[in-house]
């Protein structure tokens, strides 16, 4: 005789799923962007911090979001106009630094304190990971770091 009890709940989390969704994002052709570089779709910065890692996800159309690896985040935070200036401002330093960025296929996780940028473009994957100590004033990613920075700050401003 079949229940029609609900079964256990589960909490998977969604960090990882949410994490390679973001990488895989492209623009549909014809989309409104916040920034004027039509080969750029996005930005992945993967944080390394404490124990786990904080995804910050900005992508071309506005949207922003941030996912916690121990699970949690902030989706939807591009609805504000102060987030998508900050984010239309990382998606330029991002295309500007995309020089100093390797192609990539593979996305490993920083560790230690290390950021990995993660730029989303018409050819593929470019990304770098820095240790923010490294990153001072003068080096090619400084402005990077800065403007992902503040998407932090105003990202974590209207969680509260």
């Amino acid at each position: 005789m079949a229940s029609d009890a609900p079964g256990p709940r589960t909490s998977a989390n969604p960090f990882e799923g949410l994490r390679a969704k973001a990488l895989g994002f492209r623009l549909p052709e014809g989309t409104a962007r916040i920034i004027d570089v039509p080969d750029l779709h996005g930005l992945v910065v993967d944080w390394s911090v404490g124990s786990g890692v904080a995804t910050v996800a900005c992508m071309a159309e506005g949207s922003t979001s941030m996912y916690l690896s121990g699970g949690g985040g902030i989706i939807g935070a591009g609805g504000h106009d102060d987030v998508r200036l900050a984010s239309s401002e990382v998606l330029s330093e991002a295309s500007a630094a995309r020089a100093y960025l390797d192609p990539a296929t593979d996305v490993p996780l920083p560790t230690g304190g290390r950021l990995r940028f993660t730029v989303i473009l018409d050819g593929g994957l470019r990304s770098a990971e820095v240790s923010l100590e490294d990153v001072k004033s003068g080096h090619p990613l400084f402005r990077l770091v800065e403007a992902f920075q503040r998407v932090v700050f105003v990202v974590r401003n209207h969680s509260r």
